[in-house]
């Protein structure tokens, strides 16, 4: 069938854009809007795994994203004083599919995503009302316009306001742990990806451009523990103090406050993402916890399953099932499989860690990226 002429898409994060970028890419349009009151680079960096890179490369954009990113060939596990504890590399990925995973700052993902499309989004703008017809859906706005469209998506983020409209309140379950982030001045000669693992901390570095470096801490903590970026920084200090290696950078500079975020590591779990005009795709369906790396690339992998299924189908309601069908048990899978790492990540007990120890080393190596890359494998390229 030919793509429904009316859509919106509610958020323009990673998920939004590359859904509007994968409709030209079909020769279609969308209509973006985002609550944002200004398009700037924004939030700090992000891994898209190889299978979100060969996602994008089915729509053109997979080249442009490893441009601006660096490619993350290696993953080496360190404890807290910086001795090997594992790793491996991806080669066996670059050699196969000719990429690899791509360490990029989310600002310049999102001009990859919307410098390919022809309008930019509309932004200050939300849906405040929805209400779904027969054939269409006639969505409100905050701005006290009004417009009947075939296809609402959402793609507004964990907090989405499209799901409470559509599917009313839903929990967000917490994960027991917290994250800061940071993005600073990248050191000469840093290569590749590190995670360091102490006793209910975790640590990870990677590069994310010619000159930036990004690191994400998590570590155990109440729930809505939220400080401002000057704080932040400083409990950051605090919490990995100890930390050793390539920790040391990181615990000890200073980066701007704009680049310090802080955050609950929450899931959202649904039963169903679809109504009848109207799909939730990202965070939106199904935050998850970040310990894989996944959350953009499944972001990325809805959002060109979708496009592809509404091209393929007969009907707007026989794509949204197909797609929902289509992703649903992957993407739980990939849900379960993350809160499962970060469960193992986080234990800080003596029994527990030396456990946790024998278990990360006896792994061999070249297994180690055989199993990861298994788990990857892209069903979108």
């Amino acid at each position: 069938m030919a793509i429904p002429q009316r859509i919106l898409i509610v958020g323009g994060g990673i998920a939004g854009l590359t859904f509007a970028a994968a409709l030209k890419h079909h020769g279609a349009s969308a209509d973006v809007v985002d609550l944002a009151p200004e398009w700037r680079p924004v939030g700090s960096g992000i891994a898209i795994g190889f299978n979100g890179v060969l996602a994008l490369n089915s729509i053109g954009l997979g080249s442009a994203v490893q441009e601006r990113g660096v490619p993350l060939n290696s993953v080496t596990l360190l404890d807290p004083d910086g001795n090997r504890m594992n790793g491996f590399r991806f080669s066996s990925v670059a050699d196969v599919y000719g990429t690899s995973t791509t360490g990029i700052h989310r600002g310049a993902l999102h001009d990859v995503l919307a410098g390919s499309l022809e309008n930019s989004p509309r932004l200050g703008i939300t849906v405040t009302a929805l209400r779904e017809l027969a054939r269409g859906v006639v969505a409100e706005f905050s701005d006290g316009t009004s417009a009947e469209y075939d296809l609402v998506v959402g793609a507004d983020g964990r907090n989405s306001t499209v799901r409470k409209l559509i599917f009313g309140k839903v929990d967000r379950h917490y994960a027991g742990y917290c994250a800061i982030r940071v993005v600073i001045p990248r050191p000469p000669g840093f290569e590749g990806m590190y995670e360091l693992w102490g006793s209910g901390r975790r640590m990870g570095i990677l590069p994310i451009g010619e000159d930036l470096l990004y690191s994400y801490s998590t570590f155990l903590s109440a729930r809505g523990a939220v400080r401002n970026p000057s704080e932040n920084m400083n409990l950051l200090r605090e919490m990995f103090s100890d930390f050793k290696g390539p920790a040391r950078y990181i615990v000890d500079s200073s980066p701007d406050e704009a680049s310090i975020h802080y955050g609950d590591i929450e899931q959202v779990i649904l039963p169903r993402w679809i109504s009848r005009r109207v799909v939730l795709i990202g965070d939106a369906a199904h935050a998850m916890c970040p310990d894989l790396g996944q959350g953009g690339s499944m972001a990325i992998e809805d959002a060109i399953t979708l496009a592809r299924n509404l091209v393929n189908s007969t009907e707007v309601a026989d794509a949204l099932h197909r797609f929902q069908t289509s992703r649903y048990k992957r993407v739980r899978d990939m849900q379960r499989k993350s809160r499962q790492y970060g469960w193992m990540v986080h234990r800080r007990t003596a029994p527990a860690l030396a456990v946790r120890r024998r278990v990360v080393e006896s792994f061999e190596s070249d297994q180690l990226a055989r199993t990861t890359v298994a788990s990857l494998i892209n069903p979108v390229a």
